[in-house]
């Protein structure tokens, strides 16, 4: 019975967290601004790219929480913003309150 639940504790724990972390996982890849020319690609490793017209800018970012992350932008500081996602949207909002709209670039699509 004890092994029982051992198990059974440790299966909850393990989806508990598991859906606490979705939205993280959910960034991997390229994003679309849906009302500019901004691409933000979230890359392995905490890397992202930032594409704004022909300029691209490269930086690492963390997560402060489930809600949050931070850019790094090596001597320059760095910025954290406030980012909802689902599976093709991402709203990203900075400390201002600005809010960002993003869609998901399927495979194979343009940029």
């Amino acid at each position: 019975m004890k092994v029982v639940r051992t198990i059974l504790v440790t299966l909850f724990l393990m989806a508990l967290f598991s859906c606490s972390f979705k939205p993280i996982w959910d960034l991997e890849g390229k994003w679309k601004q849906v009302d500019g020319n901004q691409t933000i690609e979230f890359l392995q490793k905490g890397k992202i790219k930032l594409y704004s017209n022909s300029t691209v800018c490269e930086a690492n970012y963390s997560f402060a929480d489930k809600n949050h992350f931070t850019i790094l932008f090596d001597d320059l500081g760095s910025i954290k913003v406030a980012f909802r996602v689902s599976r093709k949207e991402l709203t990203v909002t900075n400390q201002e309150g600005k809010k960002l709209q993003f869609r998901k670039v399927v495979e194979g699509e343009e940029v």
